[in-house]
This record gives C-alpha cells, structure tokens and sequence, in this order.
C-alpha cells in the first residue's frame, strides 16, 4: 500500500486528505468516521514494525481517523513519521504542542490509568478533550492531583462544592480541591479590574 500510496499524483493526497477533514468536521458524518474507526481499531496488523515501514501519509491518515483530528492533516503538520506512530500506538499523546509520553507515570489518579491515552498534562478530565487555550482562565487545576479541567465543564458538572480538605474545612471540589484554584483565579481577576 505504501509503495501505491507513493505512485499518487499529489492531488489525489491532497484531496483524500481535504475528504478526511470534512468527514472530521461534519456532525452528519460522524457515523461513517466511527465506522472507519472501528475498522481501523479492528486491524491487528497496523503494529510500530508495520507503521514505520510505511510512507509518511499513511500514518498521517491513520491518526487522522482513528482520533478524529483533522489538524494532523493540515499543511502546517511537522510532525516526523515516528511521532505519529507514537500517536497512534497511544505512546504518545495526540496534543501535537504537547506531545507527552503515554501513559502518565506516577499518578495514583483514578482517571489517568483507566483512560488509556489520557494525557493528565493538558487534557481536560471532565470532557477529555483539549485545546490549544493553556494558561488561560479557560481551565481550572485541582490541587490535590494537578488535573486539569475547562471552566465550562466544571460549572456544567457542579463540581464547584464546599468539601473537607486534609488541611481542615475550606473550599474545594469533592476530593480534588478545584475551587482552590478557580477561588484564586477569581480574587486575581477580581484585583485587575
């Protein structure tokens, strides 16, 4: 497949690609992208060996579809054929400006060793998604396990509740101490304006 793959005019790659990309973007589409999925999830062959013998688009389609991230597919994609392999081998997380290494190590979270490719750097632990907005007021950190969450997922779960911490009564999420953080966000804020 490799070696037809590399006998493609280059615009017959770069309109496969732009299909991907809407097949990605489209909500009408998301069944025929989770069939390719799970076709793709079903392949026992696609292994590192087998990945690295390949040309650079296939793995560049390959995590396109089986995480559904149409950015992998954009030009501006510098990403080596082996950090790709990693990403789809989940050693590496999908985030191309993190990049972290899979799985997380030392973390005694529930969340980190149950979601295999979770990433406790810069994905959001309610809705597991990230974005390219860090360092933000978008997010809210806890201050027990140093998770992340967005701001919206947090208020749209309720997790902003009165809890007893270690240190004694304060104002936290349940067992990860999330108002902790938005708390100060917010004094901080409060003081700029």
């Amino acid at each position: 497949m490799a070696q037809i793959l590399q006998q493609f005019p280059d615009e017959a790659v770069k309109s496969t690609k732009e299909y991907l990309r809407s097949l990605i973007e489209i909500p009408e589409k998301k069944d025929f992208l989770v069939s390719l999925q799970n076709k793709l999830n079903q392949r026992s062959d696609f292994t590192i060996e087998t990945l690295s013998e390949c040309n650079k688009t296939q793995p560049e389609i390959f995590v396109a579809i089986k995480m559904g991230y149409r950015s992998i597919l954009s030009l501006e994609n510098h990403l080596q054929a082996t950090e790709l392999i990693d990403i789809f081998s989940l050693e590496r997380f999908r985030n191309i400006c993190c990049k972290g290494a899979l799985p997380v190590v030392n973390c005694k979270c529930k969340i980190c060793p149950r979601n295999k490719g979770f990433c406790s750097e810069c994905l959001c632990r309610v809705c597991f998604n990230f974005d390219y907005a860090s360092n933000t007021c978008c997010w809210v950190g806890c201050d027990a396990c140093a998770h992340w969450c967005h701001v919206v997922c947090a208020v749209q779960r309720n997790l902003f509740k009165p809890c007893q911490s270690i240190s004694g009564p304060s104002e936290m999420h349940h067992a990860s101490e999330m108002f902790g953080f938005s708390r100060g966000l917010h004094a901080l804020c409060k003081g700029m304006g």
